[in-house]
């Protein structure tokens, strides 16, 4: 029986990319990427491409939605 292959992003490609969420690191944790700061994954699709749509993402647990996420707050504060 054979493994299931564990997606690879190249580390230049993976520099670049950011949580949509807090703007944090992301990170390969197993089979998807994980935001460094707020704990949100995203799964990587067949093809590699990352699925980086808030509304496909496992928000990090006690969170019902990404709007209750600190780091969705501070993006999203109106500006006094």
């Amino acid at each position: 029986m054979t493994e299931p292959r564990r997606p690879s992003i190249a580390p230049e490609f993976l520099e670049i990319l950011a949580c949509p969420i807090d703007l944090g690191r992301l990170e390969l944790r197993d089979d998807r990427l994980a935001c460094s700061r707020c704990g949100t994954k995203y799964r990587i699709e067949a093809d590699g491409i990352p699925n980086l749509l808030i509304d496909a993402a496992e928000l990090p647990a006690g969170a019902a939605s990404h709007t209750e996420i600190e780091g969705w707050k501070q993006r999203n504060r109106p500006e006094l």
